[in-house]
């Protein structure tokens, strides 16, 4: 899978479309958001013993790739909503401005927790295999 088809499908799995974002009326990740969650989650999960090597094109499981990397993506999100999470109040009402740091944490939560899963599957599979070999 190239790089390309990667970040495509990370933005279908996150629905990030202007379209579909009424509020913003825009995308809410670049593809320089994305092209970071991507290489984070590959680096991670090469770094993760057994050291691997995989890239763009032959990481084991394109899906848990993305559910990672979205994890990641809106974990950014989470921080900056947080981060500029504003009470505005005027002759009564009441609103909070960019309070979604609470919605996106859980969401963020699951993703991470499914990703990391499989991916301790996945490499306690490796380290069985290096010792037993590979079945068949």
């Amino acid at each position: 899978m190239t790089r390309a088809e990667l970040r495509a499908k990370l933005r279908r799995f996150l629905r990030d479309y202007p379209e579909l974002n009424e509020l913003l009326d825009k995308q809410e990740s670049s593809d320089e958001l994305f092209d970071d969650a991507i290489d984070y989650i590959i680096e991670d999960f090469n770094q993760t013993v057994p050291i691997t090597n995989y890239s763009v094109e032959n990481f084991p499981s394109p899906e848990k790739l993305v559910l990672g990397a979205a994890a990641h993506v809106l974990e950014s999100a989470m921080i900056h909503y947080a981060r500029n999470r504003v009470n505005i109040s005027d002759g009564g009402v009441s609103l909070m401005y960019k309070d979604k740091a609470g919605e996106y944490s859980g969401i963020v939560n699951m993703l991470k927790s499914q990703y990391f899963q499989w991916k301790s599957s996945y490499k306690k599979g490796l380290n069985l295999e290096s010792f037993y070999g590979k079945v068949r």
